[in-house]
């Protein structure tokens, strides 16, 4: 669960960041194929759902996190 949060504060915290809204996230998010609500959005966010790998790396995409290991708070060996 402590990964899930971390995942979740992190997108949430770049969101904001970016001074984006859950609407605009979800409408950038179907120019890539990826069809969801603003619920599962904020889902994601609040450790309520987790975002499949596709998801997750298209958010990424989208929040400008190019090392997403590190921004997740992974440390690679």
């Amino acid at each position: 669960m402590k990964a899930t949060k971390t995942i979740a504060n992190a997108l949430k915290r770049r969101r904001k960041e970016l001074n984006m809204s859950a609407e605009e996230v979800v409408t950038a998010l179907a120019g890539y194929g990826i069809n969801i609500k603003e619920a599962t959005l904020y889902g994601y966010e609040n450790a309520v759902a987790t975002p499949n790998a596709q998801t997750l790396l298209w958010l990424c995409a989208i929040y400008q996190i190019d090392d997403i290991l590190n921004y997740f708070g992974y440390k690679v060996p």
